[in-house]
C-alpha cells in the first residue's frame, strides 16, 4: 500500500458545460435550469432537461421538466418529466409524470396537437389542455388500436387511450 502523502495528485477533467441556450443542434444532454430557450434542435441522442421555451423546438430526442410559454412549441420526440405547457405540444411521444395546460391565472391555455402518444410507465396524466384540429390521442396497451370498439371520437380528435384525461377541451 502506498502512503497517502506519496500518492500521485488526480486532477479531475473540466466540467463540460453546454449552453443550451445555443443556436444549432443538441447531440448531448443539458441542463437548461431556469434558462430561456430561444434557437435550438434536439437531435436522437439529445436531451434537453428544465429550461423555458420560448419558439419552437424541433425535438428527435427527449425533452424534460419544460415550461412551454405561449410562444413556445415542441414537435416530435420523446417528452418525460413535469410540462407545463402554455403553447403547443405536436406530434409526441409522451414518458412521463404529466402534461398541464393551465396557466399562472388558473385558465386552459395549452394545447396538444397532431399524434400524441402516451406511452408514460408510471402513469402519467395529461390534464387541463386545448386540443387542435384532428388531433389524435393514442396510448399503448390498447387493444386494435384504431378500432371503432377502442376510440372516441368528437369534433374530429381522436382518443386512443387508458391513461388519465383530464378537463380537455375539444
Amino acid at each position: 500500500m502506498v502512503p497517502d502523502d506519496e500518492m500521485p495528485a488526480i486532477n479531475p477533467a473540466p466540467a463540460v458545460v453546454i449552453d443550451c441556450k445555443a443556436s444549432g443542434m443538441l447531440k448531448t444532454s443539458c441542463n437548461a435550469g431556469t434558462e430561456i430557450i430561444t434557437d435550438l434542435e434536439v437531435d436522437e441522442t439529445g436531451h434537453l432537461a428544465e429550461g423555458i421555451l420560448e419558439s419552437h423546438l424541433s425535438n428527435r430526442g427527449q425533452v424534460s421538466n419544460l415550461t412551454i410559454t405561449p410562444a413556445g412549441s415542441v414537435t416530435g420526440g420523446k417528452v418525460s418529466g413535469y410540462t407545463k405547457n402554455e403553447g403547443l405540444i405536436e406530434d409526441v411521444k409522451f414518458v412521463g409524470a404529466s402534461i398541464t395546460g393551465k396557466n399562472a391565472d388558473g385558465e386552459i391555455a395549452g394545447t396538444l396537437g397532431g399524434k400524441v402518444r402516451l406511452a408514460s410507465q408510471i402513469g402519467g396524466v395529461v390534464e387541463d389542455v386545448n386540443l387542435a384540429p384532428d388531433t389524435q390521442i393514442v396510448g399503448s396497451g390498447i387493444p386494435a388500436i384504431g378500432s371503432e370498439k377502442n376510440r372516441d371520437i368528437r369534433n374530429g380528435h381522436e382518443i386512443n387511450s387508458l391513461f388519465e384525461i383530464n378537463n380537455l377541451v375539444l
